[in-house]
């Protein structure tokens, strides 16, 4: 019976140490699908791997979150990343979906002649 009881709790802990893995690398960057914890995907939208850009670790029942590519409302907050080192983005307007921001060039200089 202790046995019993012992694999119980052994097996109850380890479940508990699972989910917190999974807690940790919700949201986290990746590439791959291994990169993620149990029920988790790598969320990767074709337009995030021409850029070069990371995935991200999400529930298996969730799609794009915020990121290149996803679709959008232009009126919302949609395409915030919560990854570091990820461009800033916007809601294209005309494809509805989040596209890197345009940076602001600096202005030339005029050239008298």
């Amino acid at each position: 019976m202790r046995r019993l009881a012992f694999i119980i709790v052994a097996l109850a802990m380890a479940g508990g140490c699972s989910s917190t893995i999974e807690s940790a690398l919700e949201n986290q960057p990746c590439v791959a699908d291994n990169e993620c914890g149990g029920k988790q995907t790598c969320v990767r939208t074709d337009a995030e791997s021409l850029a070069d850009l990371p995935g991200q670790c999400l529930p298996e029942s969730d799609a794009c979150d915020g990121q290149l590519g996803c679709p959008c409302d232009p009126d919302g907050l949609d395409c915030l990343s919560s990854l570091a080192d990820y461009p800033d983005m916007i809601c294209d307007s005309d494809q509805l979906v989040c596209v890197v921001e345009p940076q602001d060039d600096e202005p030339e200089e005029e050239t008298e002649g």
